[in-house]
């Protein structure tokens, strides 16, 4: 009985632990985040429509992880560079 209770915590409890929290914000809160110089990573997805980033709020902290929902917007990727070149 103990090994089933073993199992069921291994495949159901932990890997809520060890996976990393996303947060999901709207896009123009992803825009807002890389006009602020917050935005470290970026990797879009144009199938999913998704935009997934690591976002560094304060100097010595850790890097958390967001996804935003994308809409068709051609020029995203010139801005991402152009904001990228801003910050150095």
């Amino acid at each position: 009985m103990l090994f089933l209770v073993l199992i069921v915590v291994q495949l159901f409890v932990l890997p809520n632990f060890t996976q990393p929290q996303v947060t999901e914000v709207s896009y123009s809160e992803f825009l807002q985040m890389v006009e602020d110089g917050q935005v470290t990573e970026v990797a879009v997805n144009e199938t999913d429509q998704q935009i997934n980033f690591l976002v560094k709020k304060e100097a010595g902290a850790e890097e958390e992880n967001y996804t935003a929902t994308t809409f068709p917007d051609d020029m995203l990727i010139d801005w991402l560079q152009n904001a990228e070149t801003r910050e150095g």
